[in-house]
């Protein structure tokens, strides 16, 4: 546990001096979101219906798959790697301790475009919340109004 803890920390130290996290989970999510937020908005104004939903989805996929590899490559190519060893962390921890750190870095992200779009761009505000963040955090939800899944019989 003291590994864990040790490697999170260090971990969450260093996304604070990461370009890479800066870049590819805050800087190009808002700068597109800026840019095309106005677009969508100006050229299909029924658009304002589902853009924190589809920034959103932007934002995690780019954070997800562009910011994460880099990410990776920054541990294990480094020092870092051997102040893991040193100080009994395995190295599986760091390919943990990064999709942890993406994932906070992430919904963070996801909050502030949640706040800037109705502001910004009057977009409508997801009716239900709990879906969204649901959907944020991958949880499935088993929606009410649909069927009860058969079994096919042989």
């Amino acid at each position: 546990m003291n590994g864990f803890l040790y490697g999170f920390t260090l971990q969450w130290k260093l996304d604070l001096r990461s370009r890479t996290m800066l870049i590819t989970c805050y800087a190009v999510p808002l700068l597109f979101f800026a840019v095309m937020g106005g677009i969508f908005t100006s050229v299909m104004p029924e658009s304002k219906e589902t853009l924190i939903q589809s920034m959103t989805v932007f934002a995690v996929t780019m954070g997800a798959l562009i910011g994460l590899p880099p990410s990776l490559a920054e541990i294990y190519r480094s020092d870092i790697k051997n102040a893991y060893q040193a100080n009994g962390v395995p190295l599986s921890l760091g390919l943990i301790l990064i999709n942890i750190s993406a994932f906070v870095h992430l919904l963070i992200m996801s909050a502030i475009l949640y706040v800037l779009a109705p502001i910004l761009f009057g977009a409508k505000i997801p009716e239900h919340l709990e879906t969204y963040l649901g959907g944020l955090v991958n949880v499935p939800r088993r929606r009410s109004d649909s069927p009860t899944p058969r079994r096919p019989t042989p």
